[in-house]
């Protein structure tokens, strides 16, 4: 950590980690965006977040249909890769997707229980997200 020998050096320490911060706060969103949909991605076809087990008909049919019989929510892999993120600004990040069955999938039905995957990711997760941002800070301060 640096020292400051004057109040002006100090402010003007301040002014230059104003001016940064923007740019490490940006990045700390992509990275918090990123784990988040790496994270929910990496659930669909696994019990991870532990979901209720598939039902024995889901399985069978699954099967008759040539799928693994075990893997929730994953058949194509479409709902899988529609999962993405988009970083707005260093305050402003989206992880979701536009599948018309994802919102079932997430909040479940009522024949099907929720598996909520996006939800499942930032429980998961969201430790390691603060310390994107918290890490960023961080950097940005012990830069000076």
């Amino acid at each position: 950590m640096p020292k400051f020998s004057s109040f002006a050096g100090l402010g003007a320490a301040f002014v230059a980690l104003a001016e940064e911060l923007p740019h490490h706060k940006l990045a700390a969103m992509e990275r918090a965006c990123t784990v988040l949909e790496e994270s929910a991605k990496g659930a669909i076809g696994t019990y991870e977040f532990g979901w209720p087990q598939l039902a024995e008909s889901t399985q069978e049919d699954r099967a008759r249909l040539g799928y693994p019989p075990n893997e929730p929510l994953l058949r194509t892999g479409e709902l899988r890769d529609s999962i993405k993120h988009e970083v707005a600004s260093g305050n402003e990040g989206y992880v979701g997707t536009n599948s018309p069955i994802a919102k079932y999938q997430e909040f479940g039905t009522i024949k099907i229980p929720p598996r909520p995957f996006l939800g499942g990711a930032l429980a998961a997760k969201g430790e390691e997200v603060a310390e994107c941002f918290g890490g960023a800070l961080k950097a940005t301060i012990e830069s000076k």
